[in-house]
């Protein structure tokens, strides 16, 4: 029988061991929750840096339709854009290094998100600060 199924059938359990039991499960829960996390990014590196290493490196994609996506992909020092479907790969046309504009790179792990509430953060912390400097010499009480 498991020891928290057993707190509910047996008389002499006392409430201490049944908390101890469940801070157990819940910290056992945390830790593999952690390492899932942590597994995940450390696979999406690899693969980050197996896709950027070398003479090939795909630099932009885009879906153009289901499972259909145009691939800016980097041959040395030569730009291409290829289509990619389903089971089919084709040439587009070649793109002159001058007319590329590279993405900001990210490393896996970074997010736009944390991006888009930092910005929203200190948009915040600016418009409370400048709340403050103005109600600084008022008083806004009512009596």
């Amino acid at each position: 029988m498991y020891p928290i199924l057993a707190a509910f059938g047996a008389q002499g359990m006392h409430t201490l061991e049944i908390v101890g039991q469940i801070v157990y499960f819940v910290l056992v829960f945390a830790a593999v929750v952690a390492l899932t996390v942590v597994s995940t990014k450390w696979i999406a590196g690899t693969r980050y840096r197996r896709a950027s290493a070398g003479n090939l490196q795909i630099v932009e994609s885009i879906a153009v339709g289901q499972q259909a996506y145009l691939q800016l992909v980097r041959v040395g020092s030569k730009y291409i854009v290829i289509g990619v479907s389903r089971g089919n790969v084709s040439f587009v046309c070649e793109v002159e290094e001058s007319e590329v504009t590279l993405p900001e790179i990210k490393m896996p792990g970074e997010s736009v998100v944390l991006d888009k509430f930092e910005r929203y953060l200190n948009a915040y912390r600016d418009q409370k600060s400048s709340k403050d400097q103005s109600g600084a010499g008022t008083d806004t009480k009512e009596q």
